[in-house]
Order: structure tokens, then sequence, then C-alpha cells
């Protein structure tokens, strides 16, 4: 049997699967509620998934089926304290992150992860 026989039987019968995807879910019970939280986030291979999308924060944020279980991304956020749209380490609330391969919900709590006002530069490209 062919290499391409065999893949179309596996499909046929059910045994191929799409790879397993996760929710991502953003926590904070410290941040006020209805601040403009900016995210954005962007695999390893450099493939942008959320870019510097912003909306009133509410607790807690989540994106369905957007982490792939085997994938590596960088996740950046910033609360604009100020209102103004432009992240700055002095006046908002600004974090990075990576999150490696995710079995389940990756879920980041703002209050329990340090704030890096370095994540400021992927909002100002």
């Amino acid at each position: 049997m062919t290499r391409l026989a065999t893949i179309l039987l596996l499909v046929a019968s059910g045994c191929a699967t799409e790879p397993a995807t996760h929710d991502l879910e953003i926590r904070g019970a410290s941040i006020a509620v209805g601040g403009a939280l900016h995210v954005g986030l962007v695999e390893t291979s450099g493939v942008e998934l959320i870019s510097d999308e912003w909306f009133p924060f509410e607790r807690p944020v989540t994106y369905g089926d957007i982490l792939d279980a085997s994938g590596r991304y960088a996740l950046h956020l910033f609360y604009d304290r100020d209102g103004d749209g432009a992240c700055s380490p002095v006046r908002d609330l600004v974090w990075k992150l990576e999150l490696g391969e995710v079995q389940t919900t990756a879920m980041v709590d703002l209050d329990a992860i340090g704030q890096d006002g370095a994540g400021c530069a992927y909002f100002e490209r």
C-alpha cells in the first residue's frame, strides 16, 4: 500500500485527528474592571494569533480553543491605566510571558506574575 493510500485510509477511518487545542484564560482580581486590556499572542514561529486586541477588562477573559497543545507562545499584555492607548512601563501595567506546551486551559493570573516593562516593545512596533 502506498503512503498516500495509507494516509487516506487513516483519515477515512477516523484514526487521524486534529491536534488538541486549549483555551487561554486571563484573570486578575486586583486589576480594575472596565479599563482597556491590550493583548498580543504570538507563536514562537512568528505567527500572530492576537494582534494588539483591546477591550474593557472583565474577569476572567477567555479565548477559546486558541492554543495548540504542542505550541509555544509569547503573550504580551498591558492594562492602559491612563487611557491614552499607548503602552508605557511607567504609567501602565505591563506583562510579557512565555507559554510552553499546554495540556489543559492555560490560565494567566495577572496578580501572580511579575510585571515586565519590556513587554511594551511589542505594542510599539
